[in-house]
């Protein structure tokens, strides 16, 4: 998502608040596209993926990222791993992907060993990849869904908008993804797949 006007560019992060965060800001944004390219495409002017390029095959502004990066308020949101990836478990429950029907424990299983090959099409590692290149953060602002509406105020006072947060799939309970772990050995699982988030903002099973 890139405005012109207010001269930002939003790196969407699935399961990050993205949706909420699109709406709102969708009447600033050129393009109003809310696909999950990673910075390091937009700030490249290259896709990579099979998502991002299907994507980007709609989207006739592609090429303004790039002309932009530096310039912008270039920004996107990370959440606490073990809660993002019982997010991602519904919303794949959602759209019928057949490892679900097996439960939980099965599916993190299954995307431990495969190297969540449930998203082989647009190269997901871990949250922090979608918005750091060569392990340096490339974007002006990481938000934390945790802190969502306070992190968006925070980018609207550096956009130059007044703007309360769309509410959408909203829920207050953080904490509601410890009942999906049922063994020491989950929580490990997701410590290693998404290492590089915990090591860098400092997350906890909490």
């Amino acid at each position: 998502m890139i405005s012109i006007d207010k001269k930002f560019i939003f790196v969407a992060v699935m399961k990050t608040g993205t949706m909420s965060i699109t709406k709102t800001l969708e009447k600033y944004s050129l393009d109003k596209d809310g696909s999950h390219y990673t910075a390091e495409e937009l700030r490249m002017g290259k896709l990579t993926s099979h998502s991002s390029i299907k994507a980007g095959n709609n989207n006739s502004h592609i090429s303004l990222y790039k002309k932009h990066w530096d310039e912008y308020f270039t920004f996107g949101f990370v959440r606490n791993p073990w809660d993002h990836f019982v997010s991602f478990y519904k919303w794949c429950s959602r759209h019928n992907n057949p490892l679900t029907s097996k439960g939980f424990g099965y599916f993190l299983k299954s995307q431990y060993d495969n190297k969540f090959n449930s998203l082989w099409d647009w190269n997901f590692t871990c949250q922090t990849d979608r918005l750091f290149q060569n392990d340096k953060q490339i974007v002006d602002f990481v938000g934390r869904f945790e802190n969502l509406e306070e992190d968006f105020e925070h980018i609207c006072d550096k956009i130059g908008i007044l703007e309360s947060l769309c509410k959408i799939n909203f829920s207050k309970d953080r904490s509601s993804y410890k009942k999906f772990y049922k063994t020491s050995e989950d929580k490990e699982m997701i410590q290693q797949m998404y290492l590089k988030d915990i090591e860098r903002f400092k997350y906890e099973f909490e």
